[in-house]
């Protein structure tokens, strides 16, 4: 069964408004269980008494629970159904004004008299555990023979007394394939299912003797999709929650309907710092992000994995479930916005909004991307709205220079309030050298930062530049950035890279910049080819050995190297170093075509 803590009554007490954002609140009534299901996320107990949650302590967590406003609360154990005073604390529950009131179970111990029971004391559902569609291997899991008659037999007599059912089935080797097949199976046997939740073992509790047989996410993402695409085919919904998988391992549609996903995105909308945030606290302290979420749109909404999964493994055979669309990425006038993407999020679009704020930066390579520039916060607000009503769902802040623009704060908080999964900014970085204004940007919600370095030392980037000083404030500015970002956690993270075009004057010092970004704390390093042709370098192969030691370098210290208007050379491309990645995406701008397609 699903849950987040084997000692939900320790835990401090929640305001109201993670109540309202969490919507389900879990309170153990003790340990005791009759399964011996080896994946289970609570410590070993026996059925007797001495495992229970006194009385006392659950009616006073049910009634501070009521005083919150929480809707729905749900009673779990070990095995909650072994307590001879259930009905007595559903009615107490119900007392303190919780609407809802559920059950986890395994079904073991229910009857239909011991069911109308609770349905009179005031029991509106109940999640059962079911783990295969098959006797066997159901039995087999639970280690107890004949269990999955019995629990099948408690689902119907729950459903013909009238109370919802759900069912939960834990993602194992034995299991896993079946998945699709179980769907059709809970669908046709029991009518009053009105959800099926599918979780990957928590690694707590028993299931942390056991790390040998966990199943990596990466194994259950097929099958996942599969049956989701199945459940909605027979008219089930399928959930994906905090047990579950990380939304990499997602379609997009499916990761959209993900309890963490929609939780993470109210999350989000709330004001202020969320780094003390309760809920969030617990988030950060049971899961993790691996090196591949460094770049991934859908952090910004996702838990990650459990610590215990042994990250490297796992996250090494993990793609972004869908990367950040960055300026360098962009197709150049005419070449149409549909590129080659990673699965599984497929078409995104990106809603380009063009500043018009000039530029503290002189550099002679710049060129005009041909974009219609916006001087009005209103027609920035009015090109948001419509890249919404399109389907866009990354917004891009580009410029000249968009930090330059005193709303720019309130715009991007404006686009995340419309609803934007991801929030870029495309920066030269200078004015994010004060602190102040980088949090202020990081609270708002960007999600994303592309800062401009052109160099690694000081005298050519300011060369480069033509400003002095440039090279201090950039770097200063991508340090507040990471810091910023740290402070926060979850769920504000904020992917910084750094972005350098090839020019003669700088790219026999890329393997350098490389260094800088590991330094600095970006995630990635893009290096593009200038717009002009005249303004790459003309010796091919010093450039081709250029990037080939970037990629080396950033390779050797964990930095993504991503490229972005060069021709591949055969095999001499290593694809583990480095890639050029054009998201599929379609492109909002001002110009009077709006998508380019």
């Amino acid at each position: 069964m699903s849950a987040s803590s084997t000692a939900n009554l320790e835990r401090p007490a929640h305001d109201a408004v993670a109540h309202d954002v969490t919507l389900n609140n879990l309170v153990r009534l003790g340990l005791a269980c009759n399964e011996r299901c080896w994946f289970c996320n609570v410590p070993p107990g026996s059925p007797g008494e001495e495992n229970f949650v006194p009385a006392e302590r659950v009616r006073e967590e049910l009634a501070r629970l009521g005083r919150a406003g929480v809707r729905e609360v749900s009673l779990s154990g070990g095995e909650p159904t072994l307590r001879p005073d259930l009905p007595a604390l559903v009615a107490a529950a119900r007392a303190a004004g919780i609407p809802g009131v559920q059950i986890q179970t395994n079904g073991l111990a229910l009857t239909p008299e011991s069911i109308a029971a609770l349905k009179n004391a005031g029991l509106t559902s109940v999640f059962f555990a079911l783990h295969s569609h098959r006797p066997e291997v159901h039995d087999a899991l639970t280690e107890v023979p004949g269990s999955w008659a019995r629990t099948v037999a408690a689902m119907e007599a729950a459903g013909d007394a009238g109370l919802q059912v759900q069912a939960n089935i834990v993602l194992v080797p034995e299991n896993v394939r079946d998945l699709p097949e179980f769907v059709r199976f809970v669908r046709a046997r029991f009518p009053a299912l009105v959800c099926l939740s599918v979780a990957i073992v928590q690694p707590h509790g028993r299931a942390r003797e056991h790390p040998d047989r966990l199943l990596s996410p990466v194994d259950a993402a097929e099958p996942f999709r599969l049956a989701r695409r199945e459940a909605e085919r027979v008219g089930l919904a399928l959930d994906n929650h905090y047990c579950s998988l990380p939304l990499c391992c997602l379609d997009r549609e499916g990761a959209r309907e993900a309890m963490e996903f929609r939780e993470n995105r109210r999350l989000r909308a709330l004001p202020g710092r969320l780094a003390a945030h309760p809920r969030i606290a617990a988030i950060f302290q049971d899961k993790t992000h691996g090196a591949p979420c460094r770049e991934c749109v859908t952090r910004t909404f996702c838990n990650g994995l459990w610590r215990e999964y042994g990250a490297d493994a796992v996250w090494t055979r993990v793609e972004p479930g869908l990367r950040a669309v960055w300026l360098w990425n962009l197709p150049a006038e005419g070449d149409g916005g549909e590129c080659a993407g990673p699965a599984p999020w497929g078409e995104l679009g990106v809603c380009v909004v063009p500043v018009a704020a000039g530029c503290n930066n002189g550099c002679g390579f710049c060129a005009d991307r041909q974009l219609s520039f916006l001087t009005d916060a209103g027609a920035m607000r009015a090109l948001l709205a419509r890249g919404r009503d399109l389907g866009c769902e990354q917004a891009l802040f580009t410029g000249a220079e968009p930090t330059l623009l005193p709303d720019l704060p309130d715009l991007v908080a404006h686009a995340r309030d419309l609803g934007y999964l991801a929030i870029h900014l495309a920066t030269n970085a200078r004015m994010l050298a004060s602190r102040d204004y980088a949090q202020r940007l990081v609270e708002a919600g960007v999600t994303g930062v592309q800062a401009l370095l052109l160099a690694p030392r000081e005298e050519a980037h300011d060369r480069l530049a033509r400003c002095a000083g440039a090279w201090r404030q950039a770097v200063s500015g991508v340090k507040n950035l990471v810091r910023c970002a740290a402070a926060e956690r979850q769920p504000r993270a904020v992917v910084v890279v750094v972005g350098a075009p090839a020019l003669e004057a700088n790219y026999r010092t890329f393997p350098g910049l490389a260094q800088l970004a590991a330094h600095l704390g970006a995630a990635a390093l893009f290096v593009v080819a200038p717009r002009a042709p005249a303004r790459v370098p003309q010796n091919a192969g010093a450039l081709l050995t250029a990037l080939e030691r970037c990629g080396e370098a950033a390779w050797a210290t964990g930095v993504r190297f991503h490229t972005a208007g060069f021709e591949r050379r055969g095999d001499r491309h290593d694809a583990r170093r480095y890639e050029g990645v054009r998201p599929r995406f379609r492109v909002v701008t001002a110009s009077p075509s709006p998508i380019q397609s």
